[in-house]
């Protein structure tokens, strides 16, 4: 309401054109401007975790695990690294601090008030609680059901 303001205020000197990407402010805006432009949000694609096949290339890997200082697959800080071989099993899961990969630490745990175990398996499970360890915030993001509220929960409560 404070951009809004502003705008109606600088209108009353100067042609404005008001620009937003905010559906119920362009809505308010209509109320004082008679054109109001929208914007597109950009798609955003980070997701926390990036995916790399070496195959069975063991040079690269190599190369990879003797470097473990440089980022040579630009990740954004606290950005996970799952690491699969040529039959597309995850062979080692990293995270890179901003200095260093460093090696998932979390530990499992059980919430008897919620019956909560994350799934041994769940590679994604995994970042989530190494996060929750590791960050001052940590937020999950998920399709409906997939378990986000339970396993925050039933970590929170061990």
């Amino acid at each position: 309401m404070k951009i809004l303001s502003c705008a109606i205020e600088l209108a009353k000197s100067n042609e404005v054109i008001f620009i937003t990407n905010d559906l119920a402010l362009k809505h308010i805006a209509l109320l004082f401007f008679p054109t109001v432009e929208s914007i597109a949000d950009e798609v955003d694609n980070y997701c926390g975790f990036k995916e790399f096949l070496f195959g069975s290339d063991e040079e690269a890997l190599n190369l990879f695990y003797s470097n473990l200082n440089e980022n040579n697959l630009n990740l954004l800080p606290n950005e996970y690294l799952i690491i699969r071989n040529a039959d597309g099993d995850i062979v080692d899961r990293l995270c890179w601090t901003g200095a260093t990969h460093r090696p998932l630490k979390f530990s499992q745990f059980s919430s008897s008030w919620f019956n909560v175990k994350p799934m041994k398996g769940d590679v994604y499970q995994q970042f989530v609680c190494d996060s929750f360890l590791n960050n001052k915030i940590t937020m999950v993001k998920g399709p409906a059901g997939s378990g986000k509220t339970l396993l925050s929960l039933g970590f929170l409560l061990d």
